[in-house]
């Protein structure tokens, strides 16, 4: 009897995909505003674009220079995992992985020290 009972949730739960995101959950822009270690504020955009591209937006609130990076998404399980590689021509890192919560897409990993300790919460603007 147990053995049914684990084989009947095992196949619901891969039926209804144990409550993974879907592409249409996070594609869209999301913003949020961060102020890392006690630093000035910054002003954060990323779009999550339908072709699975990344585009990160970030300026400090008190100077109008904006730093672009660009890359991939895809999903794991609850997780979005970002790949940004290029700043224009430039190569870089930045590696974070974002789950979805009532208050928006929250950071889960990312870097610490470029972020700040609580990392970011951003919100989806649009679609």
């Amino acid at each position: 009897m147990f053995r049914a009972v684990l084989c009947a949730l095992i196949a619901a739960a891969a039926i209804t995909g144990c409550g993974g995101l879907s592409r249409e959950d996070v594609i869209g822009e999301h913003r949020g505003i961060i102020a890392p270690n006690g630093g000035p504020q910054r002003n954060i955009v990323l779009f999550l674009n339908d072709d699975r591209t990344a585009e990160m937006r970030t300026q400090q609130l008190d100077t109008a220079d904006e730093l672009v990076e660009t890359g991939t998404w895809k999903l794991g399980g609850s997780q979005v995992h970002v790949k940004l590689r290029r700043q224009g021509d430039r190569p870089v890192v930045n590696d974070f992985s974002l789950e979805l919560r009532e208050s928006g897409l929250m950071a889960t990993t990312c870097d610490r020290e470029r972020y700040g300790e609580a990392g970011f919460t951003l919100r989806r603007v649009s679609w």
